[in-house]
């Protein structure tokens, strides 16, 4: 009788240990993990300025700053440190790598009207792409200067932006961009690399 009640015990907590891992639990009541996910310089420009959103004025030359930005601000960092300042009037500047080395730069960001003037916050983005080829290396870049308001989200009120060939600036109009821009040939890099000191940033 005892044998068969021992029997019958052991029967069970097989059943009841065989259900539990069949539906996705564990004996011993383990805590699920979290939903996470990689951290991007998107992310890292809007937890700085307490928003939740970067808005660049439409058409024309705003649309081409707001791509340039999502190209380098959306994909996963692989890695980024630097330093950073707290309280209302604060600053920080940030060393990053995107894209598996390939894409790689500087953030720089500040808030606070003291040191941004009536905007309040200011962003300055410095980026570089290499490609690695037999013997040698291509390189290009482009760089990014955005002045903005947070409220709710950064809301950009004027900017510049220049590539190797192309230099803009553009101003907010009622949620449109106003632009500046100038094309010229490649002077500041050859195709092993940039040889050259960069333009000139814009003055806005």
């Amino acid at each position: 009788m005892e044998l068969r009640v021992a029997l019958a015990g052991i029967i069970f907590i097989l059943l009841l240990t065989g259900a539990m891992v069949q539906f996705g639990g564990t004996p011993t009541g383990a805590v699920v993990k979290e939903n996470s996910y990689a951290l991007t310089l998107d992310d890292t420009v809007n937890r700085f300025f307490e928003t939740y959103a970067v808005t660049f004025p439409q058409g024309s030359c705003g649309e081409v700053a707001r791509q340039l930005y999502e190209q380098i601000a959306l994909p996963a960092l692989d890695t980024s440190d630097g330093f950073a300042t707290q309280g209302p009037e604060r600053l920080a500047t940030i060393n990053f790598v995107v894209k598996r080395t390939s894409h790689f730069g500087t953030l720089d960001m500040s808030k606070g009207k003291t040191l941004n003037g009536n905007e309040g916050g200011f962003l300055s983005i410095n980026t570089e792409t290499l490609v690695r080829v037999p013997k040698d290396q291509r390189s290009t870049y482009y760089f990014m200067d955005l002045y903005g308001i947070p409220q709710g989200t950064f809301i950009i009120t004027k900017g510049s932006f220049s590539t190797p060939s192309v230099d803009c600036t553009f101003n907010n109009i009622q949620g449109r961009a106003v632009c500046n821009c100038s094309t010229h040939p490649i002077s500041a890099i050859r195709s092993a690399g940039i040889t050259t000191i960069r333009p000139a940033r814009q003055s806005l």
